[in-house]
């Protein structure tokens, strides 16, 4: 059962789509596995994650998703939910099956905040919990209390569908877009741009430019994601009081194909953000052979792979945020390099490598 997959963006969609596709796969090799997939806020999915026939959306309908979801829970013998809000769904159907296994997904900030006593009370007696880091896993432990043999961890995916560039070469239709030239040092970030998404770290890296800009004056910042209104107007005021307007674009929303020649566009990913639960798009930029900054008091440092896969640094350390950056810039942009980058994401967060573990841990 998830909330969403497909209707909106964001990680924990992307994580509950990347389930479904794999959890589709196991059903249809195993031969004797069944899966439903309900989706409380979905509508319909993309075939080519999960057949029709496994998913069935709701559209908002909480009435009809609830009693579908006991109807077809009362019956099965392993229920997984992609989110803890649909942990009401979960306990009906535990207080009528007892013999059910729970699953939930434990993803970042909506598992560290204040949980409702029920649901504590819930989870540590009859809950089995993957979650997506070492570091959410941590806190649900010592901030919930939550038994550490009652949570495992498992990393995210790329998706399924994402298939790796073979050339690195910046891509020439975005540099004349964006009036640049391989000569400019390209910083590039990705993410939402709202309120609630400042710690997202973008504003230490607007920050730091003019402090960049003596030793790279063509630096330029690509900020690609979807910007409320108030935020986006907010961060002019901040460009311009910075007076690096000519340094700094702000993208917007991208299509999946124009994403993709960002990330080769660029010199460094950036991103020094101090909650996340895991990161997907540390190890989408590493996919392309991005050299990567994060921040570290978070779960990124585990999508980096503590190190082998990139740079974390503190990101309320201006100074070493600033350091790192300028030593990632001189690094050199070659070929080997950015496959190197690449090989080692792709044998680490496969989505093949993601499947032999949820495998594992069904124990199939």
């Amino acid at each position: 059962m998830t909330l969403e997959s497909f209707r909106a963006t964001g990680g924990i969609q992307n994580v509950c789509k990347n389930l479904s596709y794999t959890l589709n796969n196991i059903a249809t090799h195993s031969g004797t596995l069944s899966l439903l997939n309900l989706s409380l806020y979905d509508k319909c999915a993309h075939d080519s994650y999960i057949k029709p026939s496994r998913f069935k959306g709701y559209d908002a309908d909480r009435l009809g998703f609830f009693k579908h979801a006991v109807k077809h829970g009362r019956k099965s013998q392993t229920i997984i939910i992609g989110h803890i809000n649909l942990l009401v769904v979960a306990l009906v159907i535990k207080l009528i099956n007892i013999n059910a296994e729970i699953i939930m997904l434990a993803h970042g900030t909506e598992v560290w905040r204040k949980i409702p006593l029920w649901k504590l009370v819930f989870i540590r007696s009859a809950v089995t919990i993957w979650s997506v880091s070492d570091h959410t896993k941590n806190i649900l432990v010592a901030t919930h209390h939550i038994s550490p043999e009652a949570i495992t961890t498992l990393h995210n995916s790329l998706d399924p569908m994402f298939t790796a560039p073979k050339e690195f070469e910046k891509p020439i239709d975005l540099l004349q877009r964006h009036h640049l030239t391989p000569a400019n040092s390209i910083l590039l970030s990705v993410c939402r741009i709202s309120l609630h998404d400042r710690e997202k770290g973008y504003d230490h890296t607007l920050e730091m430019i003019p402090k960049l800009i003596a030793e790279f004056p063509f630096i330029h910042y690509l900020m690609v994601g979807y910007a409320t209104p108030q935020e986006k107007i907010r961060l002019e005021l901040i460009i311009e009081k910075l007076e690096i307007k000519p340094h700094v674009t702000l993208v917007g929303l991208v299509s999946e194909a124009d994403l993709s020649k960002y990330y080769q566009l660029c010199d460094v990913f950036i991103l020094p953000s101090e909650k996340e639960g895991f990161g997907l798009v540390f190890i989408e930029a590493a996919s392309h052979g991005c050299t990567v900054i994060s921040g570290n008091q978070d779960g990124s440092r585990e999508a980096l792979l503590h190190g082998r896969l990139g740079y974390s640094v503190d990101a309320s350390n201006p100074g070493d945020l600033e350091t790192q950056t300028a030593n990632c810039l001189q690094s050199e942009r070659s070929h080997n390099s950015r496959l190197q980058i690449q090989n080692l994401c792709l044998a680490e967060f496969s989505q093949e490598q993601y499947e032999t573990n949820v495998l594992e841990l069904l124990g199939c």
